[in-house]
């Protein structure tokens, strides 16, 4: 019986390594992937972005809706404000969490930070964050270093 070339070599990287040879990811995409890979139940990697100001508006409530009366309020035109919001994902358990923020700026960049991980119970952290200033600022990184359990990796720009 004859075989294609090349069968025998397929085989044994299955049998060697337990899984399909495949192409290997370097560089910083390749530190993630290993992060990802390398996670458990004492370290977390978790995945950090924010979402750009939101506007904070009035929505009518349901009164006055007895009988055949509708609902009526005043049209709100006021502008109230704006808030941030940063969330942050787990992929390995599925968890997420939302932190509302009155800025975004360097200086609270660190606190945001511990709120964002409280909720991800674990002795270490890997954060994965964009390229943003504020996540490379002096502030920022000096709030990172007080702690020695909490990593960063940037993605690639």
């Amino acid at each position: 019986m004859a075989t294609r070339r090349g069968a025998a070599l397929e085989t044994a990287a299955v049998v060697a390594y337990g899984r399909p040879a495949g192409p290997r990811v370097c560089g910083p995409k390749g530190a993630m992937v290993t992060a990802y890979r390398a996670a458990s139940a004492h370290h977390w990697v978790i995945g950090i972005d924010e979402k750009r100001p939101v506007g904070v508006k009035t929505y009518p409530g349901r009164t006055g809706q007895d009988g055949d009366r509708r609902a009526t309020s005043a049209a709100d035109y006021g502008r109230r404000g704006e808030v941030w919001i940063h969330g942050a994902f787990e992929p390995r358990t599925g968890l997420a969490t939302v932190v509302v923020w009155p800025r975004r700026d360097s200086a609270g960049h660190g606190r945001r930070l511990e709120q964002v991980v409280r909720p991800f119970p674990a002795d270490r952290w890997t954060l994965i964050e964009d390229n943003l200033s504020i996540h490379h600022s002096r502030a920022a990184r000096l709030a990172l270093a007080a702690g020695d359990n909490i990593g960063v990796l940037f993605l690639p720009q």
